[in-house]
């Protein structure tokens, strides 16, 4: 994604009951499982951390993720995107 896009995007979190979240403004997947999520965004690495987590719908094109179960915690860091990590790994 070239840095004219990542301008572009906006970066909001909604969070709805501790049981639904909807993140704005991801650049990349990195990595995912039921317990933990850690997406890229224009802002920064971001690790989601919970329970029974689900990926109900991703766009990176959008740049929109939904994701559902138990959220527990949300952690930014400065770690940026090398581009296309989860995406290599699945269609190698």
């Amino acid at each position: 994604m070239t840095e004219d896009k990542n301008l572009m995007l906006s970066h909001t979190v909604s969070i709805k009951g501790r049981n639904s979240l909807i993140i704005t403004g991801i650049t990349d997947l990195s990595s995912f499982n039921e317990d933990q999520v850690v997406v890229y965004t224009c802002e920064g690495e971001l690790i989601i951390t919970g329970e029974g987590l689900h990926i109900g719908n991703i766009n990176v094109d959008r740049g929109e993720l939904n994701l559902d179960g138990r959220i527990e915690s949300l952690e930014y860091t400065d770690n940026a995107s090398s581009g296309g990590k989860i995406w290599e790994k699945l269609f190698r």
